[in-house]
């Protein structure tokens, strides 16, 4: 049964769990570290990567989706809404800050895909947090209503001490192409 106003996070009174007001499963870290294992013995690394990351993207947009009206602050204070969702969503603690170069990029602190990683295998040479980056994607793209592109470029899988992400906002009107846009519209036919 629905909570009548779930918050951002509930659990309804029959136990079944609830975030942003949609029904949830949730997967500890380790379950998605074995879906990670299951896909990288039968598929090759870049497919694996674009289903890890189109997995993250349908949760952000979904979510942001969802949010965005009742919490229409959060569309020009995006930086807040990021961090809250990303630790509602067990992901750790993000922040989306300006670089020495006036670039946005996410800093992650306690990445689970990461964590989960370095608890199973020997350190990689490959940022592994391909969830939250597509999460990051789909959540800031619905929210700004433009696309984004989210890029691992250090991980704690690779020995780094916190995983971090360069963002781009993309120009208003920018038409997405291949698997982005094939994606994009399966994640909109959703609603």
């Amino acid at each position: 049964m629905k909570p009548d106003e779930p918050r951002y996070g509930s659990i309804d009174d029959y136990g079944e769990h609830w975030v942003a007001g949609a029904r949830a499963v949730i997967l500890d870290t380790a379950t998605l570290g074995k879906l990670r294992e299951m896909l990288v013995e039968r598929l090759e690394p870049d497919k694996v990567r674009f289903v890890m990351n189109g997995l993250g993207y349908t949760e952000g947009w979904r979510i942001a989706d969802r949010l965005l009206p009742k919490q229409p602050a959060w569309q020009s204070d995006y930086q807040l809404g990021l961090a809250a969702v990303a630790r509602l969503c067990g992901f750790g603690h993000a922040r989306l800050e300006l670089d020495q170069f006036n670039s946005p990029v996410v800093t992650l602190e306690d990445s689970g895909e990461a964590l989960d990683y370095r608890l199973r295998h020997e350190r990689t040479a490959e940022p592994v947090c391909h969830i939250f980056a597509g999460f990051v994607r789909g959540y800031l793209s619905r929210l700004l209503d433009r696309p984004v592109t989210c890029l691992e470029y250090r991980c704690l899988a690779c020995a780094e001490e916190r995983c971090g992400f360069r963002v781009e906002f993309l120009p208003p009107g920018v038409t997405l192409t291949g698997d982005d846009a094939d994606l994009h519209q399966r994640v909109i036919a959703l609603r």
